[in-house]
């Protein structure tokens, strides 16, 4: 089991998958302008854990949502408890809770 990151850039992606001792995990990502942060947490833990940084140019809008997939043979279910959609400010609040 992992919380996979992935990057595609020029139609070529890359990603990594580091062990993750669940497949449950709360995941975050947080956008401070060009710079995209992603954490993940067990859930009902208090303290984040950064995964990964990606630095993009992009416009200022997307389109955002969840994702799953699997590949070959695998059966997949997925759910989502929840998305919530915030902003910040600063680096700090990438980790601090609504």
């Amino acid at each position: 089991l992992c919380v996979e990151t992935k990057s595609t850039l020029n139609d070529v992606s890359s990603y990594a998958c580091p062990v993750w001792g669940s497949g449950d995990a709360e995941l975050r990502i947080c956008r401070l302008g060009g710079t995209f942060r992603l954490y993940k947490r067990a859930i009902g833990a208090s303290t984040w854990t950064l995964s990964t940084t990606y630095n993009r140019t992009l416009p200022n809008t997307l389109q955002v949502g969840p994702i799953a997939y699997g590949v070959l043979n695998y059966d997949l279910i997925a759910n989502f408890d929840f998305i919530h959609f915030g902003g910040v400010s600063n680096v700090a609040g990438c980790t601090a809770d609504p």
